[in-house]
């Protein structure tokens, strides 16, 4: 349900902590112990004028399900003050001074945090608890954490996995599912070249927490490849590796949680 024809992504104020803290509590209405970042971002459709401004600064549509069962009605039509700034404004090339600058921006937040640029997919921009369980099927954020928390000492030493070896650069090496099930992530050891433990992976442009997402997503909804490397801006090469490797990781680590029924 959406009310803005382009949806974009608002940093939290970092100057006004009373309104940080409101745009928090807000935010908390429909995901419980929420807490925002550096990196935490609110949709455009969160505010009534797709945008905080001086009349609406904070988010407050959609934030809970009750709210996507009774939308608040929109004033859309243009306010007389929107109206009188754009007049006194156009004549003009630019304002003269800071003064009459500010009189016309309707927006205090800098412009550079409204820029419409891409942005790599985090957990903080999931901020509703149905929708956590949506994407990731974890039944809360706080049991989304727990797990990741958990797996994170782990995920800190595992190499990334680099694909099948050439033999004496000529010849595509066959996989060898054998060696692949024989990887025990969880003793930081690898038989073969599958996950190389003395060389390095590559560079990271992504945070464990992004990587934990990105594989619980795919697991849940079956995203594609190139799906999940438009959502998180990077490669389908990066995005087969992570996969490729946290599943490893998890299927060591979360084994025990699998109860198979007895024969």
């Amino acid at each position: 349900m959406e009310h803005v024809e382009e949806l974009k992504w608002h940093r939290f104020p970092t100057k006004d902590e009373d309104r940080k803290r409101k745009w928090a509590s807000l935010v908390a209405k429909g995901r419980c112990e929420f807490v925002p970042t550096d990196n935490s971002r609110i949709c455009s459709n969160h505010f009534s004028d797709g945008k905080p401004t001086n009349k609406n600064p904070n988010p407050i549509l959609y934030l809970t399900l009750d709210d996507y069962r009774h939308p608040k009605k929109l004033n859309l039509r243009e306010s007389p003050s929107k109206k009188r700034k754009v007049s006194s404004c156009s004549p003009q090339p630019s304002c003269s001074t800071i003064d009459e600058q500010e009189e016309c921006s309707e927006n205090p937040i800098p412009a550079i945090d409204n820029v419409n640029i891409a942005i790599a997919m985090q957990f903080a921009q999931i901020t509703r608890e149905s929708d956590v369980r949506f994407f990731t099927g974890f039944e809360s954020t706080k049991s989304f954490q727990e797990i990741f928390n958990f797996l994170v000492p782990r995920a800190r030493l595992m190499k990334y996995w680099e694909g099948v070896k050439r033999s004496s650069g000529v010849e595509r090496e066959e996989p060898n599912q054998q060696r692949i099930d024989t990887i025990i992530l969880s003793n930081v050891y690898a038989e073969g070249s599958v996950l190389p433990i003395n060389k390095p992976g590559p560079q990271r442009k992504t945070t464990l927490e992004q990587e934990f997402l990105l594989t619980v997503m795919r697991l849940r909804l079956g995203l594609l490849i190139k799906d999940l490397a438009f959502r998180f801006q990077i490669s389908t090469t990066r995005v087969s590796q992570i996969w490729i490797t946290w599943v490893k990781l998890l299927s060591k680590e979360l084994r025990h949680l699998i109860i198979w029924p007895s024969k």
